[in-house]
């Protein structure tokens, strides 16, 4: 195939570099962990996601599933709520860093990010 790249045939590989080097040039701050750097994450992620994810995984880690969520609005379904996302698979991989008890809110946004 010609074109104005010649050697690049718009492999599915090709592309999976250029998106992962598009995500390290916008967040390589808050890969590395620099202190509150996190300008990206700000609003939705600390106030909604972080919760959700951290309230899931320690609930899974405690040997209990998330039925229900009793710290919003004096209680309601916490599994049965699409935004908490308790189906999807990626967020089941959380769990193993929570089994203190608390998770770090750099492993939710490694998991945001990827």
């Amino acid at each position: 195939m010609s074109g104005r790249f010649p050697g690049f045939n718009r492999s599915p590989l090709g592309a999976a570099l250029i998106i992962g080097g598009v995500l390290l040039v916008f967040y390589w701050k808050n890969l590395i962990g620099v202190p509150f750097e996190q300008k990206y994450f700000w609003e939705d992620f600390i106030y909604q996601n972080y919760p959700y994810r951290a309230f899931h995984a320690e609930e899974i880690a405690g040997g209990t599933f998330p039925f229900w969520n009793p710290f919003q609005f004096g209680g309601m379904p916490f599994f049965a709520d699409v935004q908490t996302a308790a189906f999807y698979p990626p967020n089941w991989l959380l769990v193993p860093f929570a089994l203190d008890g608390t998770l770090e809110a750099r492993w939710v946004m490694w998991l945001e990010v990827l």
